[in-house]
């Protein structure tokens, strides 16, 4: 009767072990995802800069992806949607994971993708070896540092040698269809608000509260003014969509 007790009162305590456990386990993983401080994505601040960072993000992919496009192809007219579709939503995934499993954030770069085009090395075996040897770095702490470590001059002269190859690509891509004023304005505007904040940011010392996450990067200016103005620009427009792509 004693053993049979012994028995029962085990099996009550394991299983309020695992329940335990597995509450334990699953708080630790909703706090590592969801973050300590829930309370602060209420405030409207905080939900306008992850809105904007998104949408920037998502449009900086677009590009570098159209950029990669037109590398590859010397007949590049316009852009694929259903090819920059499945990398937009590769990069989705690749983002959600990391942040569920409480990674770094993965993002496509522009300066690499220029190098690219500066070097005429674009095949996707380069890509795989290079994940490969990220992958081995990432286990090797010591060896990362001592190959992020680089002389201020050499770091110079690659900023500068991609940057150029960087703006003359994106130019080509701007100017590839025929400039008209509505396609003035979505440019030129953009680009002195974002010059001007850049160079001056006294300027916009007295937005207001719930704008100024708007304020806080040139790029992230000139990305959201840009987008709004093509929307309002195209308002009561009746003529077939120009800038529609080919899905063909």
């Amino acid at each position: 009767m004693r053993s049979r007790h012994h028995r029962t009162g085990d099996a009550l305590a394991r299983d309020r072990f695992r329940f335990s456990l597995s509450k334990l386990v699953w708080t630790q993983f909703f706090r590592r995802v969801c973050g300590s401080g829930l309370a602060g994505w209420t405030a409207v601040n905080a939900r306008n800069a992850w809105a904007i960072v998104s949408i920037c993000d998502a449009l900086k992919f677009f590009g570098n992806l159209i950029l990669c496009e037109k590398i590859n192809d010397a007949q590049w007219s316009r852009p694929d949607i259903r090819r920059i579709g499945d990398g937009l939503m590769a990069d989705a995934i690749a983002v959600t994971a990391s942040g569920v499993f409480g990674g770094v954030a993965s993002d496509t770069s522009a300066s690499n993708v220029a190098l690219s085009n500066a070097t005429g090395a674009t095949s996707r075996w380069i890509g795989f070896g290079a994940g490969g040897l990220f992958i081995l770095l990432g286990f090797s702490p010591k060896l990362s540092a001592v190959l992020s470590i680089m002389p201020t001059p050499v770091m110079g002269a690659i900023i500068v040698f991609v940057a150029s190859f960087m703006i003359v690509s994106s130019l080509q891509i701007i100017l590839s269809s025929k400039p008209d004023t509505r396609k003035t304005f979505v440019i030129g505007i953009p680009l002195i608000f974002g010059l001007s904040l850049q160079a001056v940011p006294e300027l916009y010392a007295q937005v207001v509260p719930w704008l100024r996450p708007l304020f806080g990067s040139a790029l992230t200016l000139a990305t959201v003014l840009a987008v709004m103005l093509n929307l309002l620009l195209r308002i009561g427009d009746g003529k077939p969509n120009e800038a529609s792509f080919n899905h063909e």
